[in-house]
């Protein structure tokens, strides 16, 4: 699946990529511009599915299941899903965009203070509690999987091993 127009651009059907913000064992994941009407555009997260030879199917029914949980969930301490689509028969995650820092990135810089350690913990409790209510299991929680955003506010992403 080619994600370049005919100028060489970064283009995923309705969202324009800026950049690779992540990648994993499933996909990768791109910084994008999603068009909306009337010339708008909003800043969201795509996750792409890697090119996975023999294990495609595999790939692509844990994208479905990884959007299908994150869609049950509504908590701000979880990484918003928009919508699942699909370009070229790949299945892509559209996601809401965390403009901040992976907490393994902020913790190779710098040590938690025990305050900001609580604050963090008990933002990811809500959000794994929230989870659990709903059934879905994470499965995956470590640092590199939980994103600070501007004002420090832990979200919890990549449910690509969640359970549900």
């Amino acid at each position: 699946m080619s994600l370049l127009d005919a100028a060489g651009d970064p283009i995923l059907a309705d969202f324009s990529l800026a950049k690779v913000i992540g990648a994993g064992a499933m996909g990768t994941v791109y910084h994008a511009e999603l068009r909306v009407p009337h010339g708008f555009t909003r800043q969201c997260a795509v996750k792409v599915m890697r090119d996975s030879g023999g294990s495609a199917d595999l790939f692509q029914e844990r994208m479905r299941d990884e959007a299908r949980l994150l869609g049950m969930l509504d908590d701000e301490q979880i990484l918003g899903v928009l919508e699942l689509t699909q370009v070229e028969g790949q299945d892509c995650v559209l996601m809401e965009y965390v403009e901040g820092e992976e907490l393994s990135q902020m913790l190779k810089r710098e040590s938690l203070t025990e305050e900001r350690a609580v604050v963090i913990f008990e933002g990811l409790c809500r959000g794994v509690a929230h989870a659990h209510h709903k059934g879905v299991i994470h499965r995956d929680i470590k640092p590199a999987n939980v994103m600070l955003d501007g004002e420090g506010t832990p979200k919890l992403l990549d449910f690509g091993l969640a359970r549900g």
